[in-house]
């Protein structure tokens, strides 16, 4: 929230270079802010900071007091702040006293985990590993913890969801592909940190994780050779989710032996290979209390992957845009060739109806060969495929809806294989306008770019 006096305001305040951030780990973080008027010749003459800390019923307390700072920049170190408590919501007000006069402003933030002790009693849990030989290696592993509780939970203020995640978890907040990297020279793991209000319900509640491989457990031979890199293993999970209630109570639910886990839909999932779902595989609602796992299996504990526990610094993948395909051909081959308008980064968006077992091929590629196909050639030896998605039907009956969860491509040009023919038409959807083809071509496609 911003303050305007005098023809000018506060914008943009941000706490390590986020708004209103969720799970920062550092104990005094830095704070800034922009100054927005059409005057000239305004200057900042001095700030004052104070943050204060909110409790669970909105009860709040001053931490730290900047005082007055005479300084004409708009980014300031707090220097000797008190260290902040961790997993805990802040509110910090702006005073700024300017040239031409003065305005106040306030935002939150909410810190995670300063250190190991933060995370309680939290394990990192995982699937099979790849000696054992239980599911494909390239299977998604789905986790799942039923956590019922046996008082009401109508008094929860707040709840706040901390994975730590190797290497990429399924959609999580507002982005998706939410991914985050070892690298040998800076060797750290990102945590996932996510905060919902009302989302607990009095009658049992459930938490459930699907799990990619991304870079850490990446199993296509490549010429960077990541598949044999020092970090390379199986994808491993660790959850901490906190809830407040009212009266000040706090309630975690940490991921331990209790946890269950089965093979997902997912049957191989590459961040450049692309990925094959088997819809017959798919287990509807399996983060909903009331879905049967009794045949799952127990999780194992591993070691998780090394270096420090840090906050996911890059950002996540979102989608700012959906487009309809420009044109739509086929290929000497026979394949459907889906033209967009330019080069993006971003997957295609499928919407079919036919018979269990059908599978539908998805390449992606930024020019066409000599046939009139996606030219896949430039793809950095990947021995597995490269930019190719597949799409197993469960053959339901009704339209089945599938797009990638764990990579993402660059093209303008689609091929896609195996379009069941008696499939009908569908409604192709973009950002700004809707249509409905009358062909029988694979109009259900959409394309969905990511930032």
């Amino acid at each position: 929230m911003s303050g305007a006096a005098k023809g000018f305001e506060l914008r943009r305040l941000r706490v390590e270079g986020m708004s209103d951030p969720v799970g920062i780990d550092v104990g005094c973080p830095r704070f800034s802010w922009e100054i927005v008027s059409d005057a000239r010749g305004l200057v900042q003459v001095s700030y004052r900071i104070t943050v204060d800390r909110i409790g669970p019923e909105g009860e709040s307390s001053t931490d730290w007091d900047s005082g007055t700072v005479l300084s004409a920049n708009p980014f300031t170190d707090p220097g000797p702040m008190p260290p902040l408590r961790a997993a805990s919501q802040y509110r910090w007000s702006l005073d700024v006293v300017t040239s031409m006069g003065s305005a106040a402003a306030t935002a939150v933030f909410t810190t995670g985990l300063f250190g190991e002790a933060d995370w309680m009693d939290s394990k990192w849990i995982g699937g099979p590993a790849r000696s054992e030989g239980v599911c494909p290696a390239p299977a998604a592993q789905t986790l799942r913890r039923r956590a019922r509780r046996d008082h009401s939970l109508g008094d929860v203020v707040r709840r706040r969801g901390r994975v730590r995640q190797r290497p990429a978890q399924r959609r999580s907040g507002d982005g998706c592909c939410a991914r985050s990297r070892v690298h040998g020279l800076r060797p750290h793991c990102g945590v996932r940190c996510v905060r919902r209000s009302g989302a607990i319900r009095s009658n049992g509640n459930a938490i459930g994780i699907e799990l990619g491989r991304g870079f850490y457990g990446m199993r296509n031979p490549n010429v960077w050779d990541w598949h044999t890199a020092p970090w390379n293993a199986e994808p491993v999970a660790r959850v901490l989710l906190v809830i407040t209630y009212g009266d000040g109570r706090v309630d975690r639910v940490v991921s331990d032996e209790t946890w269950k886990w089965t093979p997902g839909p997912t049957l191989r999932d590459d961040v450049y290979g692309g990925e094959t779902y088997d819809a017959r595989r798919a287990v509807p609602e399996f983060a909903h209390p009331e879905c049967l796992d009794g045949e799952w299996a127990r999780v194992a504990l591993r070691d998780g992957p090394k270096g420090a526990l840090v906050r996911q610094s890059c950002q996540p993948s979102r989608v700012v845009e959906e487009l309809r395909p420009h044109r739509i051909t086929r290929s000497r081959s026979g394949s459907w060739i889906v033209e967009f308008p330019r080069v993006v980064a971003g997957w295609v968006s499928l919407s079919v109806s036919g018979s269990e077992g059908e599978t539908v091929t998805v390449a992606y590629g930024e020019r066409l060969d000599s046939d009139g196909g996606v030219d896949l050639r430039n793809n950095g030896r990947f021995g597995d495929g490269f930019q190719t998605d597949r799409f197993v039907l469960a053959g339901t009956g009704d339209r089945e809806t599938w797009a990638p969860s764990f990579s993402y491509k660059g093209f303008q040009f689609v091929q896609i294989d195996g379009w069941p023919s008696g499939t009908s038409s569908t409604r192709t959807r973009s950002l700004r306008r809707s249509c409905t083809p009358t062909s029988r071509r694979p109009a259900g496609s959409r394309v969905r770019a990511r930032s």
